[in-house]
């Protein structure tokens, strides 16, 4: 396990925690770990965030959850108003600014996913995922200011209502509890992306299916494109293909997720070869195998060059 005094975790230190780094960097901590290719990335500690709050904060806190009525939404959402500002305009103890802000500065240029990773919000009997705030596309000089926007976020009204009906305790970080880390990973700019299925969602079968397209993923969730879609046996065998029309895609642009228009030349073209795609089912297998179980996997490939 991490250095209990250290602020700052790198994903691929040994018997990482889920009350160390939350459940989301967890997986990807694990991955890491065992040698699977993931972008460069911290973890902001559950320790830091709770060394933040009981070091300067908790008394205020404390104070203004004993007087929200959890029945009447305006104190709910008037009190986590109040906390979210006090956490904005408190600054950090120099010794965290220090640690956190030269990691920072080590990671390599680009833009970063700055995403929250809740402890509680990969337990069995608990259900926090999606209550808590992420950013992309962030610039390198402003990932601490969006660490902090994400301990902020776990005093919205959403998090902080389910926190007290689940008997959770808003200002303790043991395992049955809650906690707060920060995952900062760089983001890819991608060429392609797209998802793997470990086993096919239509018919159950162990087949393996890869949707496919240029650009970021998310012209496949928002439904601009049809992606491309490839079903493989275990072997590598193609079982069945279907190349789809692909006008438009999202490729990182100044900052933001931009839609660009495909040229003409690729529109009707295979976004993944043969090479690509073997290694993507090589890959699919290896995380079902590592994890146990059938996985959906998010990926993306940067090339350097944009359809």
């Amino acid at each position: 396990m991490a250095d209990k005094n250290r602020y700052v975790v790198d994903l691929k230190e040994k018997d990482l925690s889920i009350e160390k780094i939350g459940g989301k960097a967890l997986n990807l901590g694990r991955m890491a770990f065992s040698g699977f290719k993931i972008p460069p990335a911290i973890i902001v500690s559950v320790d830091a965030y709770d060394s933040f709050i009981k070091t300067e904060l908790k008394g205020e806190i404390s104070k203004i959850i004993d007087s929200i009525d959890f029945e009447k939404e305006d104190s709910i959402s008037q009190g986590c108003s109040s906390i979210r500002h006090i956490i904005k305009s408190e600054e950090l103890p120099p010794d965290m600014f220090l640690e956190i802000n030269n990691k920072i500065k080590d990671l390599p240029e680009g833009y970063y996913a700055v995403r929250s990773s809740a402890v509680a919000e990969d337990l069995e009997d608990a259900s926090f995922a999606g209550q808590l705030d992420s950013f992309l596309n962030i610039k390198k000089e402003n990932i601490l200011e969006k660490i902090i926007d994400c301990w902020r976020s776990y005093w919205n009204d959403r998090a902080v209502k389910y926190r007290h009906d689940s008997s959770i305790g808003h200002l303790d970080t043991e395992l049955n509890a809650a906690g707060i880390a920060v995952l900062v990973q760089k983001m890819v700019n991608a060429d392609i992306s797209g998802v793997t299925f470990t086993a096919n969602p239509v018919n159950g079968t162990n087949e393996v299916v890869i949707e496919s397209t240029w650009g970021l993923g998310e012209s496949i969730a928002s439904g601009i494109v049809s992606p491309d879609s490839f079903v493989l046996n275990r072997e590598g065998k193609l079982i069945d293909k279907n190349i789809k029309t692909k006008k438009k895609g999202y490729f990182l642009t100044n900052e933001k997720n931009t839609l660009i228009t495909i040229k003409d030349e690729y529109q009707d073209k295979s976004s993944l070869n043969n090479e690509i795609l073997t290694r993507i089912l090589e890959i699919g297998i290896e995380l079902e195998e590592f994890f146990g179980v059938p996985q959906d996997i998010e990926w993306a490939i940067e090339c350097g060059k944009k359809g």
